[in-house]
């Protein structure tokens, strides 16, 4: 786990000043919104799509095929969008009807979907465009509601669903091969840093997110954070390695690498849960009862690995104005029974 960078923690002192700032302006049950604190910090948010039922997830989680985005919705099937914001829910090119379909993710240049307590399944997409699926080999597992790709070794990362251990496993999807990486509590919402190194996973049952060493399977970080489902980590710019929490309340926070403070740059989903990045273009694909939205990070990406841009001077002069007295919220690590 890389260090934090002392410009970050400087970052994160003003945007505290400036979510305090929105205490008294941020509308109840509204439409989902940048805090003072996202704003200051120059996240971005837009509409994927829209109109679907509502108290359900239409659209779980997306993965970019050939330019557009295949999309998990939770009536069991998968869609095929045009990778643009502001679709409305019966906008797709076309779809596929494949039952208890939960989550997808790419990985080594391929696409796969998870089945709920399920196997895995190669997606296809054809011309006219057509979609289809291909029965991937994965014995003795059953999936669970997390699946993530690791750009740089080709493999996935996902909780067992049913009959085995909870926790996080590596999935070889060219040989079948599986490995535990954590057992322990159950895991949602999987997610893996850019560099390939670190694998994430929300703990809802002990209020935690946790992160693991891919290769040595040595925990690197801890944050209790209630009501956390989706996680996603950024790559480049001013937040390099900070991580990214989709939460069942109805916020959005940012959290810094070593796991210390987090803050809400969103509020007002109804209910927030997956998140997926979208590799077209960098942006985070945040899941919500009857829509999905899309977060984009300052000078930086989900999904696709790059080299941190060193920030201006001027900036994190700006940044810091205020840092001493932040009354900056902290996490404690002590897990929640």
């Amino acid at each position: 786990m890389k260090a934090q960078r002392p410009t970050g923690l400087k970052a994160l002192s003003v945007l505290a000043v400036a979510a305090i700032m929105l205490v008294t302006s941020a509308p109840a049950h509204a439409s989902p919104v940048l805090t003072a604190a996202g704003t200051a910090a120059g996240f971005t948010l837009d509409t994927f799509a829209s109109g679907g039922p509502t108290g359900y997830y239409p659209f779980l989680a997306g993965a970019a095929v050939g330019g557009n985005l295949v999309v998990v919705d939770q009536a069991g099937f998968l869609r095929l969008f045009t990778d643009v914001n502001n679709h409305a829910y019966n906008s797709q090119l076309t779809s596929l009807s494949v039952p208890s379909v939960i989550n997808i993710a790419n990985a080594g240049g391929n696409t796969y979907a998870s089945v709920l307590g399920g196997g895995l399944l190669k997606v296809g997409v054809g011309v006219g465009p057509t979609l289809s699926t291909t029965p991937v080999s994965v014995p003795g597992f059953a999936f669970g509601y997390g699946l993530a790709g690791n750009p740089v070794n080709g493999h996935l990362y996902a909780p067992f669903g049913t009959g085995g251990a909870a926790g996080i496993y590596d999935i070889n999807p060219l040989t079948g091969v599986t490995s535990a990486i954590y057992t322990g509590a159950y895991i949602d919402g999987v997610s893996v840093s850019p560099d390939g190194k670190t694998v994430y996973g929300a703990a809802a049952g002990i209020n935690k997110i946790l992160g693991f060493d891919i290769a040595t399977h040595a925990q690197v970080f801890s944050l209790t954070q209630a009501g956390a489902d989706g996680t996603g980590v950024i790559a480049g710019g001013l937040y390099d390695g900070y991580v990214i929490s989709n939460n069942n309340n109805g916020s959005v926070y940012l959290i810094n690498p070593s796991g210390t403070t987090s803050i809400a740059i969103i509020t007002g989903l109804n209910r927030g849960d997956f998140t997926s990045p979208d590799t077209n273009n960098g942006t985070l694909l945040l899941a919500d009862f009857g829509a999905s939205y899309r977060l984009g990070a300052p000078g930086g990406s989900f999904g696709i690995s790059s080299v941190p841009e060193p920030a201006s001077v001027a900036v994190f002069g700006v940044l810091a104005v205020g840092g001493a007295v932040c009354g900056w919220r902290r996490r404690r690590q002590a897990a929640v029974a």
